[in-house]
């Protein structure tokens, strides 16, 4: 190969032409044998390129070689080796300059790291690449990147990663090429067969057989048929489940019988070549023998010999000494790889570090100043009541105020467990239809008894049916946080209103009230990190959590809160709420 293509670039007019359609054809071989699962053939096509670029002087095309290599090392699961590779292919591609490559060059960083467990890293290097082939316009590799974030979120957020592989389906159905199609959908299935939404997972997972087989690639083949067998045998088909375990076996068989073959065939090769070796070694011993008759060609071959051999120790001596500076190189080149890959792990731990500790801060402070005060105020009438230094009377007069005292202090337990949960990622959100007129007529019945003990008027005009698709046991958490809040800050003889409606893809609730109101200083820190107690009309205690959480259920949902208030005149919180899945209107 570097003997073609020197000769073909120095002495042809279009030599640079034809080498790069050999570039090409290298490149195709290789693809093909590794959508057919035969890395090991697509390993040997791509270090041909990667020698043929070198010859060239092609820096571009030896870094995209060194990423195919990576990529193929991957795909056989050997790690250490691919990521070898594609520092190596970083390293060149840097100084180049092109955005794309490095891009293409991060994303199979972001693959290994996924498939090696190392989500932190993985997360990392693929939303590096996301950010560049989105600015760069490169649907192709900005539709991988999206199937690789979908991946990775499934470790935690099944409903997350759908949401990255249906946007990756979008962009990938209008591709010419269809090769990587089958790969999305079998995420979807596996996703869907992870969620125990079988029915969901034999649609997909038939649709990427079909597609799997009439594009050939035979490894995502046995994926959609290991899906559809265990999506069948859950739901008790057990003559499709067989059927496609029977499958799952006819193209494991073939796969391994492939590899078999080539092993078989390398074996012989190399068989053939040491016997043509040794037949070429009897041959030249005899016609030394036979030169050294002659006593004057014996000579001269001798001087001959030796003047070679003095030139050939030459040239080795050069050679082994650049191959040494070569090799001390490429230890440094990968050293350096290392380092920079453990600054990018660090860098995310410290992140994730930083963010813990300021949740740890904002329990403790809550714990101290919030949620201390109420209990050392109960634990004091208890103790005068203990003592017997209360009458009777007195003590029923102080019953509605440590009724009062209790639930304020349960709703405050109940916000700080149900943030530090979401903070710390242990809500999954279980959404369905729901009908947001009956929930709040839940809420307002539960709260009632307090409005009516400060003389306000609760007025619920919520009717019929006011339907949307959220979590109802989150969103019953965000009206009885809106509601409640609304009789803290709401004096006596005030009023309460709740309102809804349906406006286009949307459902709408309204909470109004006409309590004190808040400042433009107070409403610009309401939904963010800094600590924002206060105290109602008849001293309640608040946390200030109550709304965060109320903001982080709604987002969870696909929903958001906005609020309007003028000190003195009262406030307005509006709930926005989707009427169908994000999910279903995606699909």
């Amino acid at each position: 190969m570097k003997l073609s293509v020197i000769l073909v670039m120095l002495f042809l007019p279009g030599g640079w032409i034809f080498a790069q359609s050999g570039f090409d054809s290298l490149r195709e071989k290789g693809l093909e044998e590794y959508n057919q699962g035969n890395t090991d053939l697509a390993l040997k096509y791509y270090s041909q390129l990667l020698e043929a670029c070198r010859t060239a002087g092609d820096a571009a095309c030896e870094a995209n070689s060194h990423r195919l290599i990576g990529d193929a090392y991957r795909a056989g699961r050997e790690f250490e080796p691919a990521l070898v590779h594609l520092r190596e292919a970083s390293r060149l591609a840097k100084p180049l300059g092109d955005s794309l490559l490095l891009a293409r060059i991060l994303n199979r960083f972001g693959a290994v790291f996924y498939e090696a467990k190392e989500e932190d890293s993985a997360l990392i290097y693929t939303q590096k690449s996301l950010e560049l082939t989105e600015s760069l316009a490169d649907t192709d590799f900005t539709a991988n990147n999206l199937n690789l974030l979908g991946a990775i979120a499934r470790w935690h957020s099944p409903d997350q990663s759908l949401l990255y592989f249906f946007q990756s389906l979008e962009i990938q159905r209008f591709r010419k090429n269809q090769t990587d199609v089958p790969n999305v959908l079998n995420n979807i299935a596996t996703t869907y067969l992870q969620q125990q939404n079988y029915d969901e997972a034999i649609r997909y997972g038939l649709e990427s057989f079909e597609l799997a087989k009439k594009e050939k690639v035979k490894p995502y083949v046995h994926w959609a048929a290991s899906v559809l067998t265990k999506a069948y045998l859950a739901k008790g088909d057990f003559e499709h489940a067989f059927t496609y375990q029977t499958l799952v076996n006819i193209y494991q068989d073939s796969l391994y019988n492939e590899g078999r073959a080539r092993q078989m065939a390398e074996m012989n090769a190399r068989y053939e070549k040491e016997r043509s070796e040794r037949e070429y070694e009897l041959l030249r011993k005899d016609n030394v023998l036979t030169e050294r008759q002659n006593t004057i060609l014996f000579v001269t071959t001798l001087l001959v010999s030796l003047i070679l051999l003095g030139a050939l120790l030459g040239i080795f001596q050069v050679n082994r000494s650049r191959k040494r500076k070569m090799a001390a190189n490429e230890i440094l080149q990968a050293k350096n790889g290392e380092i920079e890959e453990k600054n990018l792990q660090i860098q995310a731990q410290n992140q994730r570090l930083g963010e813990l500790n300021q949740i740890k801060d904002r329990i403790f402070s809550i714990i101290s100043h919030d949620l201390r005060s109420p209990l050392n105020s109960l634990h004091g009438i208890l103790t005068l009541i203990k003592s017997g230094a209360l009458s009777e009377s007195e003590i029923r007069g102080l019953t509605s105020s440590l009724i009062d005292r209790v639930d304020h202090t349960t709703m405050l337990v109940d916000n700080l467990l149900n943030w530090s949960r979401s903070q710390l990622e242990g809500f999954q959100v279980q959404a369905g239809e729901v009908n947001l007129a009956e929930l709040v007529a839940g809420v307002v019945q539960l709260l009632k008894p307090q409005a009516e003990a400060k003389g306000i008027v609760l007025e619920n005009r919520l009717q019929g049916n006011l339907p949307a698709f959220a979590d109802p046991e989150m969103m019953k958490l965000v009206f009885r946080n809106l509601i409640s809040n609304a009789i803290k800050f709401t004096p006596k003889g005030g009023k309460i209103e709740i309102t809804g409606l349906v406006d286009g893809g949307e459902a709408k609730v309204w909470v109004r009230d006409s309590g004190v109101g808040m400042s433009e200083q107070i409403l610009a820190k309401l939904f963010g990190n800094e600590h924002v107690s206060s105290y109602g009309t008849a001293n309640e205690q608040g946390s200030g959590l109550g709304l965060l959480l109320v903001k982080e259920f709604l987002e969870k949902n696909g929903g958001k809160i906005q609020v309007t208030s003028k000190t003195g005149e009262g406030s307005e919180f509006v709930v926005f709420l989707p009427l169908v899945s994000i999910l279903q209107s995606s699909d």
